[in-house]
């Protein structure tokens, strides 16, 4: 049996104002492998699915943001 761990939230910038269409990413902390990803949806939301155990990086990339 497998458990599934679902990671949800929302981007937002300094004002509160949402992210839309980021790139959300899931890594392996140790050797950064990417483990899923996914983007933000128009409100800024976002959901990730994952199997996986261990340690991890949750990372975000936008057009016009600095990282």
């Amino acid at each position: 049996m497998h458990s599934q761990t679902i990671l949800k939230g929302n981007l937002v910038n300094e004002l509160n104002q949402a992210i839309p269409y980021s790139t959300v990413v899931l890594k392996n902390t140790i050797d950064q492998s990417i483990i899923t990803y996914g983007f933000t949806k128009e409100n800024g939301t976002y959901s990730l699915e994952t199997s996986e155990k261990g340690s991890f990086t949750l990372s975000f990339s936008a057009l016009g943001y600095a990282t």
